[in-house]
């Protein structure tokens, strides 16, 4: 069995950065959405470490890997983890729904990867629009704080004088691009939080991430990270699409777990935080040169047109401001780049080539 909870060292390094605010995790009612999907696996795992009473994790499983499968299957028994599929636009079951006592609601279902909202444009604004409102309403009536995993793709495509780019930086979003329905899906996520908050006074904090990799990735996600190493695995060239000069920051999953994590126990009502690496700021051409380099080969990049699959009008430029949130509950990226690259590509030799 290939999945998460063979990275041990990981969950491991996360529970130990969050020492301080074990204690207000343990003994806790959980509901977790999108648990089956990269981040959302993590934060179950974390959270079962952390002492929480129960975890219920829910994922519709519309674009879950081989891996999300056999997570959600290994805890058919579980005492911690109640695993349920279902989706996050529709009532939930009665049995979630009936839990007067969450303490802590996760919001991290979305279809991320552009090749999925792509091929699911409608169940990827449901997940960011009918499933925040629902989740919203879980947390209105159990009185839980609610966490909203959003996105630095709301920001569009920041000019330099916004790079790195801060919270107040408002977007520059396409409504009719290629990318819009994951885009403004998220913007209207966000703006669901504050019209609950200002409403309901539900106690809420949102968390844009910015491209986080690492291990427990699919192989077919689809993005720069997780498709280079597939392609490094299977010996193939690594194909760079549109230019190969736009540039990224790379956020390794333990430090964005922690982020979320600290976020949820002590970031500031209704406010919303940049979690991500301040740097380096690199270039995708870079990335498959240095993974190349990592993995001790000399691939051939080759440069090629968006496959018509994957949405074109990429952001040139996404890099984070992190000082709100170093300041507000000391978020603070450990992993450089090359450590969580090696760590990534060594996971990945060992779980692709099961496309």
């Amino acid at each position: 069995m290939t999945d998460l909870t063979h990275v041990v060292a990981d969950i491991d390094e996360i529970v130990s950065r969050l020492a301080d605010v074990a204690e207000i995790f343990k003994e806790r009612e959980f509901l977790v959405t999108g648990a089956a999907g990269f981040l959302g696996r993590h934060l179950v795992l974390a959270l079962k470490r952390l002492g929480a009473r129960t975890v219920n994790a829910v994922d519709n499983m519309v674009t879950a890997s081989r891996l999300g499968e056999e997570f959600a299957a290994s805890f058919e028994d579980d005492a911690v983890v109640l695993f349920q599929k279902c989706d996050v636009a529709t009532p939930l079951p009665y049995f979630i729904q009936s839990v007067a006592d969450y303490n802590f609601i996760i919001h991290a279902a979305a279809l991320t990867s552009p090749f999925w909202y792509r091929k699911h444009p409608l169940e990827t604004l449901d997940a960011s629009i009918a499933g925040t409102r629902y989740m919203l309403e879980q947390a209105r009536r159990s009185g839980a704080r609610f966490l909203l995993t959003s996105t630095s793709e709301i920001y569009g495509d920041p000019p330099d004088a916004f790079v790195p780019t801060p919270e107040t930086y408002r977007g520059y979003v396409d409504t009719l691009g290629a990318r819009s329905v994951y885009d403004e899906g998220k913007r209207l996520a966000e703006t669901l939080c504050y019209a609950y908050r200002s409403a309901y006074n539900v106690d809420s904090v949102i968390v844009r991430i910015f491209n986080a990799y690492g291990p427990g990735m699919a192989e077919t996600d689809y993005r720069a990270a997780p498709n280079f190493a597939a392609r490094l695995k299977a010996g193939k060239p690594l194909q760079v699409y549109q230019t190969g000069k736009q540039t990224r920051t790379f956020s390794y999953v333990t430090d964005i777990v922690v982020g979320i994590l600290q976020a949820l126990a002590k970031g500031k009502s209704g406010e919303a935080y940049n979690l991500g690496s301040p740097g380096p700021e690199i270039t995708i051409l870079d990335l498959a040169e240095r993974m190349g380099e990592l993995a001790a080969r000399r691939p051939q990049i080759e440069i090629v047109p968006h496959p018509e699959s994957y949405p074109g009008d990429e952001p040139q430029r996404r890099c984070p401001s992190i000082e709100k949130a170093r300041t507000h509950f000391g978020f603070n990226p450990i992993v450089s780049l090359d450590d969580g690259l090696r760590r990534f590509i060594r996971w990945s030799e060992e779980n692709y080539g099961h496309r």
